[in-house]
Order: structure tokens, then sequence, then C-alpha cells
């Protein structure tokens, strides 16, 4: 006979010392084996009891991370100060902060389950709930406006769910200012069309310079050379007296004004008034200059011309006073005699 389990063998053993004979009793025995299974099934009522109590704690504790954690994260979504909703995989809305139901006139009860393709108009690009990234389009109001905004979709994950969370933004300020700039750039486009003056911009080493206007061609390369120091050079020319003036400022990075420039092209000579203002960032770091030109071409030949009255009435006023005293001499000779 194979061995016997241990309490098996115990329960034998106990069960003869209850004989008189020395021999197992069967009464005893089967009162042993009956108290050992009530044993076992009492063991196994308060291992169950233990387990029930544990799984118990450990979904309470579960469900109270979840509350706090979505207490948490309704805390987050409501100071958001964008709209946020989140969807199902297939578009239905399951959470709106209190921004995205301002946005659509609807409460969060009322928005929750609709499809979110339905609250938007004019979208550009693909449709807002299979998208990815950012998109613009507007949000239709419940009271029939429409509001111009951008959306970003980002994927989540709530287990095997898979859900989208939207940052709805109203753009309408951003809209109003980028309109704004560019009609300003218009505005600044149709003034240096109208002017006589040219306009030009250089980087901090005047290496690159970009201009504006009717500026004359090789522009870009005289001013380039003009505001490096250089000798005059290539029928550029800066008046001897300015010189000096202009490099004091670009050494400074101060503004000037007025600068006078000769440019001779061929046998044709032009003057030109320079002006400019230094450009720097947010932190005084220099940027280059921006500047203007003016041509002053018919003031210099008006001066000339004024020049040259001058100084042909200057010589008439010589020769009439030494014609004057001429006579006056010839005169007084013979008297004298």
């Amino acid at each position: 006979m194979s061995e016997l389990h241990p309490l098996l063998a115990r329960q034998l053993r106990a069960a003869a010392r209850m004989g008189a004979d020395g021999r197992a009793d069967l009464d005893a025995l089967i009162e042993l084996v009956d108290q050992s299974y009530k044993d076992q099934d009492r063991d196994r009522r308060l291992s169950e009891r233990a387990n029930a109590l544990m799984e118990e704690e450990l979904h309470g504790a579960n469900a109270r991370a979840q509350a706090r954690m979505q207490s948490l994260l309704n805390a987050i979504v409501a100071g958001i100060k964008e709209g946020v909703v989140v969807t199902t995989q297939s578009g239905q809305i399951v959470l709106a902060n209190s921004c995205a139901e301002a946005l659509f006139g609807l409460s969060s009860a009322q928005l929750a389950h609709m499809p979110l393709e339905t609250l938007f108009q004019a979208v550009e690009g693909p449709n807002p709930v299979a998208a990815a990234g950012v998109i613009r389009g507007g949000a239709l109001h419940v009271s029939g406006s429409c509001t111009p905004v951008e959306i970003t979709a980002s994927a989540i994950a709530d287990g095997d769910a898979r859900q989208t969370l939207w940052l709805i933004r109203d753009i309408t300020e951003q809209l109003r200012w980028a309109a704004q700039q560019q009609e300003n750039t218009r505005r600044t486009e149709d003034f240096a069309r109208s002017s006589s003056d040219w306009f030009w911009q250089s980087n901090a080493d005047h290496s690159v310079i970009e201009t504006f206007g009717d500026a004359p061609p090789g522009a870009e390369n005289y001013l380039r050379h003009g505001l490096s120091g250089s000798p005059d050079t290539d029928g550029l020319s800066v008046v001897l007296a300015e010189r000096q003036r202009l490099n004091e400022a670009l050494a400074a990075r101060q503004a000037f004004r007025e600068i006078q420039v000769c440019l001779s092209r061929d046998t044709a000579i032009s003057w030109y008034a320079v002006s400019a203002r230094p450009m720097v960032d947010p932190d005084g770091v220099f940027l280059g200059y921006r500047g203007s030109v003016r041509d002053i071409s018919a003031a210099k030949a008006h001066e000339e011309e004024l020049t040259s009255a001058r100084k042909a009435a200057d010589d008439a006023n010589r020769l009439k006073s030494h014609f004057l005293a001429n006579m006056s001499h010839e005169l007084r000779t013979p008297l004298n005699a």
C-alpha cells in the first residue's frame, strides 16, 4: 500500500489510541475526518472572506483614486481658457468644459452624445472627427452665429476605449490682428509706392541690404559699400564733411539724418540724402538699420544754379566796381592836371 497522507496517518494514530486494544476505532476515525473537513471549510471561508475584503478594499481604493483623478481633471478642464471636448472613437461628445458650452451655447448635458462634426462649419482640411493636428473652422452657436476657431486634436486611451481630446481656441482676435497687420503692410506699401523716397533695411553687419520702393539700379551695392565705411568707389561718393558724421553714427550704432551722397552713373550725376534709425530686439541687441533715401538732385541743381547766379552777380558787381573806380580815376585825372 502506498504511503498515507500525513493528515490521514495522524488521524489513524489518534483513532488507535482511542481503541481499547490499540486498534483504530472506526467511529473515532470518522469523527476525526469529519472535524478535519470542518476545519478545512472554516479555513477556506476565512480565506475567501479575507480575499473578498481585500478585493473590496482594492476596489474602493481604486474608485477613490479614480474619483480624485476625475475631480482633478474636471478642475483642470474647467480652468482652461479654451474649449475642451472629449469624444468617443465615433465622434460622440462625452465631456465638455464651460468654455466649450459658451462657444456652442449648449450645456454639457445638451452636448452629451452629440456628433462633434455637427457643431462646426467650413472646416479647413479633413473632417474634424477624423483629423489629427491643428485645423481651423467655425464653431456654430445655437443662436446661429459662427465663431472662427483653431482646433487641436490629441488621441487619448482609457483602457481599451479610444477617445480624442479636442482643444478649441477662439481666434477672432488673432484674425482681427492679422487683418490689421495686413492693412498696415498695404498702407505702408501704398505710401512707399506713392512717395518719391525709397526705403532700405540692413542686417547687423550691413552685408545684406533690402530696398523697397523706386530704388535706382544697384542701390543695394551702393548702400552696402557706403555703410561699410570704405573709401568712395564705383561711382559712389559721400560728401567729405558728411563722411565723418556717418562713420561716427555707424560706429555708435546711432541714428543719422540727411547724409548727402553723390552717385554718378555714366554721365549722369544724382544726389541723395540718406537717413536711418537702428533696429534692436527686445533685449537691446543691434539688428541693423532701417531708413529712407530722398532724391535731392533737383534741390542740388537749384542750389548750384543759385550759386552760379550769385557768383555771376558777384563777378558783375566786381566788374562794375572796377569800372566805376577806373572811370572815377579817369575823370579826376584831367581835373587834377
